[in-house]
């Protein structure tokens, strides 16, 4: 019997047959790996982010640091440490800046578009590349004070726990139910935010959106940890968030508007019509979303575990046998 029967026989988590089986099996016995895999992506962020604090330097961290957190959701149920403090505080420290600097980034780069039809957001523009270089001095302090060995240890150290969960198949077992079970959970608190928020309310689109995000991510590495998924319009889903994206960033940008002619009640009527606009703006994005939310089916359904042995599984797929019918014979 080869090793992917063998593994198949031990585990009734594993695929029938091909390539992706034998990953999927690797995959499954590491679940360290997972761990393991994360935490160098984020370690090689941080310190791409530290050279120089540009756009997609500072977005690449904060995606590495959401991921990450995604993954101690995940693997929360299957060891309860997993959802310590620490890593949370030590993810935070970075983070925040970060996204204050990738705010007023994606503002600044949007008003550059929009000057050469509103010249008077030139002033505008001038105040926040004044608030950038506060920020992005923040920010540098805060990745140059993160603790990226401290992370490191964090993760290596869960990922041993989890080789020691993970030993056997009763292990193994218990340890895929419960991500696929903190999966479902994830999609019904995508779903049901995405319901709040048929509303219209831009706060409310940002917490679905945030939603999504996170139920995405874990469902993306459920899936490399061998956990599969029924197939669903996964395109469409991702427009839908780039859409809610855009919403965001066009509600910042308003606040940030309305801070600017707060302070400054002058050019408060010079930017009227600026700030009109980019209100139709929003209006728009939010029309087009409601819209395509209503076309999108919902977010993806994790598919049931297999839970029987694959020549089983495939004895059970097939159609049962239907008797005919016996002839009526005449009394």
């Amino acid at each position: 019997m080869t090793r992917l029967r063998m593994l198949q026989a031990q585990s009734p988590l594993v695929p029938s047959s091909g390539r992706a089986a034998q990953r999927a099996i690797v995959r499954q016995l590491r679940l360290s790996r997972l761990v393991l895999e994360q935490s160098e992506l984020y370690v090689r962020a941080l310190v791409a982010a530290r050279k120089r604090q540009r756009r997609a330097a500072v977005h690449a961290v904060r995606v590495a640091t959401r991921r990450l957190l995604a993954m101690r959701e995940l693997l929360r149920f299957v060891d309860p440490d997993a959802g310590n403090g620490r890593l949370e505080l030590y993810l935070g420290e970075p983070f925040r800046p970060c996204g204050q600097l990738r705010d007023l980034q994606v503002i600044q780069r949007r008003i550059r578009m929009l000057l050469p039809r509103f010249p008077e957001g030139k002033k505008f523009l001038r105040a926040l590349g004044r608030q950038e270089r506060k920020a992005k001095a923040r920010a540098a302090r805060a990745l140059d004070e993160a603790h990226p060995r401290r992370i490191a240890r964090l993760l290596a150290s869960l990922a041993s726990r989890l080789d020691e969960l993970t030993t056997d198949r009763v292990g193994r077992d218990r340890a895929m139910r419960r991500v696929a079970l903190r999966v479902r959970t994830a999609n019904r608190a995508a779903k049901e935010a995405r319901i709040r928020a048929k509303t219209g309310d831009p706060d409310l689109i940002h917490v679905a959106r945030l939603a999504l995000k996170s139920h995405r991510y874990m469902a993306e590495l459920a899936k490399s940890l061998g956990v599969y998924f029924v197939s669903t319009e996964v395109e469409s889903l991702s427009r839908l968030q780039a859409t809610m994206g855009e919403i965001t960033d066009r509600t910042m940008l308003l606040h940030a508007l309305d801070s600017y002619r707060g302070k400054h009640p002058r050019a408060g009527s010079r930017l009227a019509h600026l700030r009109a606009f980019i209100e139709r703006e929003r209006g728009r994005l939010i029309s087009r979303y409601l819209a395509t939310d209503g076309r999108t089916s919902p977010a993806p359904r994790v598919a049931a575990i297999r839970t029987a042995r694959p020549e089983v599984a495939r004895a059970r797929s097939r159609p049962p046998k239907t008797r005919r019918a016996a002839p009526l014979r005449p009394k």
